[in-house]
């Protein structure tokens, strides 16, 4: 089963179209995966700014529910969403 997923564009004419974009699961399911990765490198890497790395640490803390959220994605990839918060706030003191 694929899901189709609308995407807005516009351009610097005004002219705007929509975009449907058909996603079947396992892209969907890459995606989750690499969502969860870049977030743990940004909040991890020293160099980036602190404005990215308090934005990927609060991607993780929200309980927000979304395709993309951290709670679905770490619920799709079986990954315990409460123990990694706990380690990453562990790890990462200088963002609080």
């Amino acid at each position: 089963m694929n899901t189709l997923i609308s995407v807005s564009h516009s351009h610097e004419n005004n002219v705007s179209y929509e975009d449907v974009v058909d996603w079947n699961p396992s892209d969907i399911y890459r995606l989750q995966k690499a969502v969860i990765k870049q977030s743990l490198r940004e909040i991890g890497d020293q160099r980036r700014s602190t404005t990215m790395r308090r934005e990927a640490f609060d991607w993780l803390m929200s309980n927000d529910v979304h395709p993309f959220s951290a709670i679905v994605c770490c619920q799709a990839h079986k990954l315990d969403l409460e123990h990694l918060r706990m380690l990453v706030a562990h790890l990462v003191k200088d963002l609080n």
